[in-house]
């Protein structure tokens, strides 16, 4: 019976001091949104600007047809990566709030303005 009781205090305690620990992380997260976003939204931006650039530099190229086909196939490739770039940074920008909506405490209504 004692032994019982022990293990239900070992377990509480070990339980705040988790809670405490996932609400420090929380906050710190919480407090770096507004810079991790700015950042995610620059690379966003930029490769969506080197995408657009780098497909109108394969249809020209492509229109041209003065380059050699490893030309056209790099412009193209880099087009195809800078896109999906900017999808991975649209991504991980998601994937931040969804973790900081998974560390919320219970009972907080968390509101994330852009």
């Amino acid at each position: 019976m004692m032994m019982r009781d022990l293990c239900k205090l070992v377990r509480g305690v070990f339980a705040w001091i988790s809670g405490l620990f996932i609400f420090i992380i929380f906050l710190i997260l919480f407090n770096m949104r507004g810079l991790v976003h700015a950042v995610l939204n620059f690379f966003t931006r930029a490769s969506m600007l080197a995408c657009f650039f780098f497909f109108f530099g394969y249809l020209l190229e492509r229109r041209e047809g003065t380059t050699g086909d490893s030309a056209i196939s790099f412009a193209l490739l880099m087009a195809i990566g800078e896109g999906v770039f900017s999808i991975c940074c649209l991504s991980a920008a998601w994937g931040y709030d969804a973790l900081l909506f998974r560390l919320a405490p219970p009972g907080y209504v968390l509101i994330l303005p852009e």
